[in-house]
């Protein structure tokens, strides 16, 4: 399958940017009343750091690279590599505690090497890249999650094949496709 690149939509940094003017306008506010250096300070820091965020992710700084051997989740600060034939199914799962309720539909998956059975783990522990994705990149979860299956299924295919078509004693964790 062809390298495909998914980046977050408007809507994952719009609230970031308004968040973050908003922030120092709330530094501006505090230095023009008089109050503490520090506060005023943190106050345009947090502001400022925020805004250079919500430009990198608007940019493609932050985006997930499907290819025909894996996949790489690149965060802001962070780039992630992994292969199709390291992890499970990827399924959908609801957040928890669901707020007012809402709960967030997010992608999990399990990597095979590792030693949590938990397949949803990315609902308790949402800043691991190894167990899941913080957000869908402007698809819908069962989209996202059915993309990245196909993706799987074609790498898993592939690799269980020999040179001349014939299927080798590996066998798929997931059965056949």
């Amino acid at each position: 399958m062809p390298e495909r690149i998914l980046t977050a939509g408007p809507a994952a940094w719009i609230a970031q940017v308004i968040l973050c003017v908003l922030l120092i306008v709330l530094a501006v506010f505090c230095l023009s009343a008089g109050a503490g250096f520090w506060l005023t300070f943190l106050f345009f820091l947090a502001g400022i750091l925020g805004l250079w965020i919500a430009f990198r992710v608007a940019t493609g700084g932050a985006c997930l690279i499907l290819d025909e051997a894996g996949f790489t989740k690149k965060t802001v600060f962070t780039s992630h590599r992994v292969d199709w034939v390291g992890v499970s199914a990827f399924a959908v799962a609801e957040t928890w505690p669901k707020v007012a309720g809402f709960a967030k539909k997010v992608v999990a998956f399990r990597r095979l090497d590792a030693e949590e059975p938990d397949m949803f783990s990315a609902i308790t522990d949402p800043f691991n890249p190894a167990k899941g994705f913080g957000h869908n990149y402007d698809m819908e979860p069962d989209h996202l999650a059915d993309l990245l299956n196909d993706y799987r299924a074609a790498a898993l295919k592939a690799s269980m094949q020999g040179e001349e078509g014939q299927k080798t004693s590996e066998i798929s964790p997931q059965g056949d496709y």
